[in-house]
């Protein structure tokens, strides 16, 4: 028998009971035999609060007509086994913090649950961002905001609680978007690094809601969790950079002929193909060359390119890939080097040209090889900024139109590009997309 300490925010007061238990161990207690409840609902701040702690929100979030689902990436495994033994084991782990998704709150909505979870214990953490809804070349920045994060936590003196983590998901077209919960300029009032949700913005296909009972409360999530949990791998997302793209085009005016819109629409459209293919396949690829350097400077296609870029590892390859493209109308026009080197594919789809890169990896360096079509000349381009080969270099959304891919590749080659120590390296050795970044940036 030991004794247990209710803590009610309500009577400001503590009372003391004798409950009779297992040995505990609490992260939140200085005895490994005291159990600390926090009225009304008895949230337990040992190994059981976590489970305790959602149900608690779940609770009150569907009383006040807002509901919630889990994204925390450990709960929905645990909820994908569908028993109530995963679900307690879950609960026994130490976690820092516990996310939770919500589509689109309303500010009333969101009112009520945080007026309930104050009367609880809880204190409160709002980020509020930029509604990108609303950007765009033309305005660059947004007029409006949205609420994107929330932190919730019962105070515990000289430890860090556990903290509820409520991400806000945005609909943008046919996708989900989220902000990261990282800022600079007002960070949260905890080190939330460990939150899968902290350090980008990520972008979803949309998802419908399951839900499973836990002790008579119902707990939502995304009803095909391994779909779900496979897309967080890779749903970081990179917005573009519209002051950049609106200085660019007062310097150089797009180009508003009729040939050029007809370019960017049949481009999109050849986008939206090709990820679809290549998705179906589960072959990662990204935003590369002209095509990658168009988002990048202008958040837009570059139309006198006249074909779209991507790249490829080479290790994603296969021969069905082909077989796919073509499937689903584009032609196969050039096929140069081999598998083992310099592959490179170009396909036709109505009058534009998909050129498909495929990209080797060393030890120091990664490359993609390129064949000239009318003589047969050979080149290498390196990318000396891709070291570290055991690094899984993630694929990311991009915008604007259809979200394609811009591979973390790129991003290092970029951020390669624009440091000074790095040019003389470069300009010894780089794409002719490498070159034109360097000449637009004049470093």
């Amino acid at each position: 028998m030991y004794t247990v300490h209710f803590v009610c925010p309500l009577l400001l007061s503590t009372l003391c009971v004798h409950y009779y238990c297992t040995h505990v161990h609490c992260p939140l207690c200085v005895s490994t035999t005291t159990v600390h409840f926090v009225c009304p609902l008895l949230l337990y701040s040992c190994s059981l609060c976590y489970q305790e702690a959602v149900k608690l929100l779940f609770h009150t979030c569907e009383s006040s007509g807002l509901f919630v689902f889990a994204v925390e990436p450990s709960l929905l495994r645990a909820l994908r086994v569908g028993t109530q033994r995963r679900l307690e084991l879950w609960g026994q782990d130490r976690h820092d913090s516990v996310a939770v998704g919500v589509k689109d709150a309303g500010l009333d909505q969101m009112h009520l649950v945080m007026s309930a979870m104050r009367r609880a214990g809880y204190q409160n953490w709002v980020k509020v961002d930029a509604d990108p809804r609303g950007l765009s070349v033309a305005s660059q920045t947004s007029q409006r905001s949205v609420t994107t994060h929330f932190l919730l936590w019962v105070p515990v003196a000289d430890r860090r609680p556990m903290v509820i983590h409520m991400v806000v998901f945005y609909k943008r077209g046919d996708h989900y978007w989220h902000s990261a919960l990282s800022d600079p300029s007002r960070p949260p009032p905890f080190d939330m690094k460990g939150s899968s949700f902290h350090h980008a913005a990520g972008i979803y296909d949309l998802f419908e809601l399951g839900t499973v009972t836990v002790d008579g409360v119902e707990i939502r999530y995304p009803n095909d969790t391994f779909a779900f949990l496979k897309e967080k791998e890779s749903s970081e997302f990179i917005e573009c950079d519209y002051k950049r793209a609106y200085l660019f085009n007062q310097q150089f005016p797009p180009d508003p002929s009729d040939r050029a819109k007809t370019f960017r629409r049949k481009s999109r459209q050849l986008l939206a193909l090709t990820k679809k293919v290549l998705e179906a396949l589960e072959i990662p690829f990204w935003l590369s060359s002209g095509t990658c350097l168009g988002w990048y400077r202008q958040c837009d296609l570059i139309p006198h390119t006249t074909d779209v870029d991507i790249g490829i590892f080479v290790k994603d390859f296969r021969e069905e890939m082909v077989a796919a493209m073509e499937t689903a109308g584009l032609v196969l026009t050039h096929r140069f080097g081999r598998e083992s080197d310099s592959l490179e594919l170009s396909f036709l789809y109505g009058d534009i040209k998909l050129d498909v890169f495929f990209f080797y990896e060393t030890r120091d360096y990664s490359w993609n090889g390129g064949t000239q079509a009318s003589t047969g000349a050979k080149f290498k381009y390196i990318f000396p900024c891709v070291v570290c080969p055991q690094v899984h270099f993630p694929v990311c959304r991009v915008s604007p139109g259809t979200f394609s891919h811009v591979s973390c590749v790129s991003r290092y080659i970029f951020s390669c590009v624009l440091c000074p120590q790095n040019f003389g390296l470069l300009r010894a050795k780089s794409s002719p997309v490498l070159y034109l970044l360097i000449q637009t940036f004049s470093l």
